[in-house]
Parts: structure tokens; C-alpha cells; sequence
């Protein structure tokens, strides 16, 4: 089994009002694979925005402008059932503040014949 922790705090350029935090958990085991990321940000207003790439389902990810108070979790865990064909399973969740939580899902099967 093998597991990784890995925290992140980064305030970019010398620009006040911008601050990204970020906390993640590797996991791997066997066949099975995961990762939960959550993400903390802050900017003064749309002009001092923030990009992060956030890993989606197999071939795919999200880019998204962060802005304002925004917190993001997210996790995703994969089954490889062998050499050419796995099962994932991807979920996330944001809020700003002030805001109802908006959670998203999404699974996918590799299939390779």
C-alpha cells in the first residue's frame, strides 16, 4: 500500500488578496488506486482570478477560474480490473461563500476489445 500526503500554500506574484491552499491524499493498493484534493482559494475579485487543473475521469480534466471565497473537494478512485480495462469513479463538490454546495459525479468504463 502506498500513501501520500501533500499540502500546498501558495500566495502567486506579489499581488495581495490571492491565496490557494492545497491538501491531498494518494492511496494505491493492489488493483485499486484514489486521490482526495481539497482546495481552499481567495482573491480580492474576478481581475485577480486563479486557474487550477483538477484531474478528471481518464482523458479528460477541468480548468475552471476560481474567484472570490471558494472552497473545492474532490476525490477519484480507479479499479484497474487488469491490464487494459479499469472502472473510475470521480466526485466533487464547491462552495462559495455564502453559496449552497454544488456536487457533480461521474463514472466511466474502459473497455478495450
Amino acid at each position: 500500500m502506498v500513501l501520500k500526503w501533500k499540502s500546498i500554500h501558495l500566495i502567486p506574484g506579489n499581488e495581495s488578496g490571492r491565496l490557494i491552499q492545497l491538501q491531498s491524499l494518494k492511496y494505491q493498493k493492489g488493483k485499486w488506486s484514489g486521490v482526495v484534493v481539497a482546495v481552499y482559494f481567495n482573491t480580492d475579485n474576478w481581475g485577480s482570478h486563479l486557474y487550477l487543473i483538477e484531474p478528471g475521469l481518464k482523458d479528460a480534466f477541468r480548468n475552471q477560474p476560481y474567484f472570490l471565497e471558494e472552497i473545492s473537494i474532490y476525490s477519484k478512485v480507479i479499479w484497474k480490473i487488469n491490464d487494459s480495462n479499469s472502472l473510475s469513479f470521480r466526485e466533487s463538490t464547491q462552495r462559495k461563500k455564502s453559496e449552497k454546495w454544488k456536487p457533480e459525479m461521474g463514472f466511466q468504463l474502459d473497455i478495450v476489445f
